[in-house]
């Protein structure tokens, strides 16, 4: 899609952080960690023999870890085929088609009523497929490392408390800590997920229709990094990022942070920016 001819300096706000499709995609990824757990548990802790095993004594550590891990290769089998790579991805994809489609038309909505270029003339030039796809696989691949990381996390754990000589008891209420560990870091993956498919999305949409510049502004809340309320109200070059000479972290070190998931492209709890050709 060619650049629009806008005026200088015509603002075009941002859209807003999709926070329904953030959820949407959280109750998938955190179902899944839950029935992943769920049956993990069902057909390996609970099939071991609590009626004669009282404690994992030093001389039983050996035969039961033998037979949990056995139990656990066979669990994960099932698990994988229950969430196999097409469940996921058909369900990423769905997810993330429809944000890039709502955020498409909240965008040049915005575009339309601020310059009066017909906004469904844009939508049918864009031609973001390419991207967008680039896009959505990056978010497939963690999902799946979602599915994996959990599986080999609540085998490990498992097999550390009992080496430890730990009781039945105490092995079953470790794994639910984990348990619950692994649907935190599924609220994580989501919220990170969408906000970097987002933050990207919007770059791409952003410069394909000739945005060049863009202002920081943050949501002034409690939970606004000291970094971000430093470049709050400077305005910067979209190619370059905003980087700030006092709060020289990793992220913006490497720019990931300005560039994939900052408040810097998308609104989000309140954040605001105001783009400008």
């Amino acid at each position: 899609m060619p650049n629009l001819e806008l005026p200088e300096e015509t603002p075009i706000k941002a859209v807003p952080y999709p926070r329904g499709f953030e959820k949407q995609f959280e109750r998938f990824l955190v179902q899944m960690v839950r029935d992943i757990t769920t049956q993990f548990e069902n057909q390996t802790i609970k099939k071991l023999n609590k009626s004669t095993v009282n404690k994992f004594e030093d001389q039983q550590v050996g035969n039961y870890a033998n037979v949990f891990l056995g139990l656990s290769k066979a669990a994960t089998r099932k698990i994988k085929k229950r969430y196999d790579d097409e469940r996921i991805s058909k369900n990423i994809k769905r997810t993330l088609l429809a944000l890039s489609n709502e955020n498409r038309r909240a965008f040049f909505s915005r575009v339309e009523s601020q310059t009066g270029i017909d906004a469904q003339q844009l939508i049918q030039r864009e031609g973001l497929t390419p991207q967008i796809n680039a896009l959505i696989l990056e978010t497939d691949q963690w999902a799946k490392r979602l599915r994996d990381d959990t599986l080999t996390e609540i085998t490990a754990n498992t097999l550390r408390v009992m080496a430890t000589g730990a009781r039945l008891e105490d092995v079953v209420s470790e794994f639910a800590q984990t348990a619950g560990k692994r649907r935190e870091n599924a609220k994580f993956v989501a919220r990170n997920q969408i906000t970097t498919y987002n933050g990207l999305l919007n770059k791409i949409r952003y410069q394909k229709a000739g945005i060049r510049r863009a202002i920081w502004v943050t949501a002034q809340d409690e939970r606004v990094r000291p970094s971000h309320v430093d470049r709050s109200g400077k305005e910067f070059d979209l190619d370059e990022g905003l980087f700030s000479s006092r709060w020289q972290d990793a992220a913006s070190r490497t720019g990931f942070f300005v560039q994939m998931r900052g408040p810097t492209y998308h609104t989000r709890r309140g954040r605001k920016q105001w783009l400008t050709h």
